[in-house]
Formats: structure tokens, C-alpha cells, sequence
């Protein structure tokens, strides 16, 4: 009997330490394994980690990140809508009107048809629409705009830690974090403050598509001239709804200002290319630039050194004397003549066709008084274009000319 108590004794001490085995088992913390995502098995920013880490735990390894963590880091990344508001993100916009169309694209090519009227939308047709949206995202999602928003969330990121705001912080870095995976870029598409910037710029984008879109409708577009169609939008009040959008989100303003700089600069370069060509300059105004550059040109030049070969070596000097050059030419009653010369330009469908936005920009820089102060740009570029295309036998009439009416000042001033 004994003996039979001592055995059940020690099963039951047995039973016990299985027990506490199993219960310590279940409450030690489990190894992180690294399972690195994307461009994640490289060693990322350990700065985003470490502010990522007390809102997960820090689940974290040196190397990388866990499945688990990349799985949280998802969840945080993609909660960051209302962080849009932020002012350092004021300044990020997607072009509205590109985007849509390319929305428009994206959705054709899927085979996804425009959902009509305001009815609820069903679960297969809202993941037909998430997907046209997230390979919308992945296309506009240019390397440019994803360096601004790094960079904003960077700038973000300072501020939070300086408020210890450390649940916005981890957000911020998790959005950061999936923004710098540049070898997986589907990533950035679950950036929540990224997917919020595109659905408020698409919003406009198709409210200012469907505006222009009923212009032309109720207008034949094609046979007006870009006067007519912008004093044709000003009367529909379009001009005044877009301003309206753009008072919404500020950086719509400075997207509109950085489109007009690169249609200018695109312009100038047509001029310099000689592809736009105005011939603003008469041939006596030619030939005074073609002396200045000439005392710059080494007396044994040939016919292979040319304007640009000059341009090349003394670019600051020539540069100099052509502004001051250009500055005195253009006096109020020279700059009125090129308005005029403008004004009808803007009138020929074989220069609007192509650049009439650019050259009723140029119109109305001279229609003031400063306005060869604003384009010194393009009319040292006219200038250039213009001096390269003069025929050598023009300037070498002159030159022989100059040197009759020099030999013929000699002869006279000789003793008989």
C-alpha cells in the first residue's frame, strides 16, 4: 500500500514539472527569425525602427524586420490619411487632371466600366475600383514625388519628437519605411498619407474633367483659338471654379506655377532650337549683336567656329554684353513693336497649334513696360537662334561694303 502511494506521489511530482515545463514554454517570449520583405533584407534606417519600436513592442532584429513587425508596420503605414494635413505635406500634390486621365486609362484597359449614378457600389465592384486605384498610384507615383514625400515625412518626423508625440511618430516612420523600399515600390502604395494625397487630387481631376468636358460639348474646341477658348472658359465660370479648388489645397497653386515655368522653359528651348521660329529681330539689329560677338571670336577662326563654339568659351563675357546689349535695344516704343508682333501671332493657327499657350504667355510679359526685364531668357535665346541662322553672305556683303566706303574715305583724304 505503501509502495503504491510513493509511485502515485511521483507521478503526480512528474505531472507537475511537465506542467511548469509547458506554462514556462508558453510564457517565454518567442525568437524573432528576420524574414525580410523587399529591399528590407538590407539594413534599413534604424532610425525608423527605433521610432517604430514602442508602438510595436520592439519586434526588431538589426538586419531587418519580422513578417509579424512588416505586418504591424502595414497596419500603421497605412492609417496615416489624417497626417495629409500636416503642414509639410502642403506643398505635395499629384496633378489632378494627369491623374485622371490616367485613372480613365488604367480602368479601360482592366475592362472596368464608369459606375453610373450614386447607388452602393458591391464588394465586386469596389475591389475592381481598389484596383484601377492602386495601379493608378503605382504609375503617377513618380520617383520625384515619392522624394518629397519622404522628405516631408522626414521633416514630420522632427517636429513629432520634438512634441513627443510618439503615436504619430511610429506612424510616420512606418509610412517612411515602406516609401524607402525601393525595390518593391507596390509598397509606397500602402502609404495611407500617399493613397489620400491621389484620392483628393483625383476628387479635382475629375470635377475639372467633367467641367471641360461640358465646355466642349457645348463648344467646337478644335476651331477656336486658345484666346477664344480661355475667354470661353472665363464666361462658363470654369477660371473661377478652379480657383476655388486650387484655395482648397494650397499646393495646387505652385503645382499650376511649376507648369507654367516648364511650358516656358519648353517654349525657350523650342526657340533656342529654332523649332518656334518669331524672326523678332531685324537684320540691322543682327548685325550689331554679330559685332559684339565677333570681338570676342580669336582672330584666326574659320568657318568651324561658331556662334555656339563662342557661346561655349566665353559664355559669361558674351553673356554679359548681350543683356546689356538686349536691355538698350528694347526701349517702350521697341517693346511695343514685339507686343504687336505677338499679337498677331496669337492669331495664326500655325503657331497656336502647337505653342499658343506659350506665346500668349510672351504677349502679355510685353504688354508692360517691363516686360523684356521678364524674358531676357527668351530673347537671348531668339537671339542666338536667330544670329545662327544669318547667312554668312550677308555679313560678309557688309563687311565688304565697310571696307569700300573705308577705302574710299583713304582716297579722299590723300594729298593730290
Amino acid at each position: 500500500m505503501a509502495k503504491k502511494k510513493q509511485q502515485k506521489s511521483r507521478q503526480e511530482a512528474t505531472q507537475r514539472r511537465k506542467q511548469q515545463r509547458r506554462q514556462a514554454r508558453t510564457e517565454r517570449k518567442p525568437t524573432v527569425r528576420s524574414k525580410p520583405v523587399g529591399k528590407l533584407n538590407r539594413p534599413i534606417n534604424p532610425e525608423l525602427i527605433k521610432e517604430i519600436f514602442p508602438l510595436f513592442g520592439g519586434n526588431t532584429t538589426e538586419s531587418g524586420a519580422s513578417q509579424d513587425l512588416m505586418e504591424q508596420v502595414t497596419k500603421a503605414a497605412w492609417s496615416t490619411h489624417d497626417l495629409l494635413n500636416q503642414p509639410e505635406f502642403a506643398d505635395i500634390v499629384f496633378s489632378p487632371l494627369d491623374t485622371a486621365q490616367c485613372y480613365a486609362e488604367i480602368g479601360l484597359e482592366m475592362g472596368v466600366e464608369p459606375i453610373e449614378g450614386k447607388r452602393p457600389l458591391t464588394r465586386a465592384e469596389e475591389d475592381r475600383l481598389q484596383n484601377v486605384f492602386d495601379a493608378t498610384l503605382e504609375r503617377v507615383l513618380t520617383d520625384d514625388l515619392r522624394g518629397q514625400f519622404i522628405q516631408a515625412l522626414t521633416a514630420l518626423r522632427k517636429r513629432l519628437r520634438q512634441q513627443r508625440n510618439q503615436r504619430d511618430l511610429a506612424r510616420a516612420a512606418a509610412a517612411q519605411l515602406l516609401l524607402e523600399t525601393t525595390e518593391h515600390p507596390q509598397l509606397a502604395s500602402g502609404a495611407g498619407v500617399v493613397r489620400g494625397s491621389l484620392r483628393q487630387c483625383l476628387g479635382i481631376g475629375f470635377e475639372l474633367a467633367g467641367e471641360l468636358t461640358q465646355l466642349g460639348e457645348a463648344n467646337d474646341i478644335a476651331q477656336l483659338t486658345p484666346d477664344e477658348i480661355l475667354k470661353t472658359a472665363q464666361q462658363s465660370g470654369i477660371i473661377k471654379k478652379m480657383e476655388g479648388l486650387f484655395g482648397r489645397i494650397p499646393g495646387l497653386q505652385r503645382l499650376a506655377e511649376k507648369q507654367v515655368q516648364e511650358l516656358r522653359d519648353e517654349g525657350e528651348q523650342a526657340v533656342y532650337a529654332r523649332k518656334l521660329i518669331l524672326n523678332i529681330y531685324s537684320q540691322e539689329e543682327l548685325r550689331q549683336a554679330y559685332t559684339i560677338l565677333k570681338s570676342f571670336a580669336p582672330e584666326d577662326a574659320d568657318d568651324s567656329y561658331t556662334l555656339r563654339t563662342l557661346l561655349q568659351e566665353h559664355g559669361k563675357e558674351v553673356v554679359e554684353e548681350w543683356i546689356f546689349y538686349i536691355r538698350a535695344l528694347f526701349t517702350p516704343e521697341r517693346t511695343k513693336q514685339l507686343h504687336n508682333l505677338l499679337v498677331r501671332v496669337t492669331q495664326n493657327p500655325l503657331y497656336t497649334a502647337q505653342w499658343g499657350t506659350y506665346l500668349i504667355l510672351l504677349r502679355e510679359s510685353f504688354a508692360e513696360e517691363r516686360g523684356p526685364e521678364y524674358e531676357l531668357r527668351f530673347l537671348s535665346f531668339a537671339l542666338i537662334a536667330e544670329l545662327d541662322d544669318l547667312k554668312d553672305d550677308e555679313v560678309e556683303d557688309d563687311e565688304v561694303e565697310e571696307d569700300a566706303v573705308e577705302e574710299d574715305a583713304e582716297k579722299e583724304g590723300e594729298p593730290t
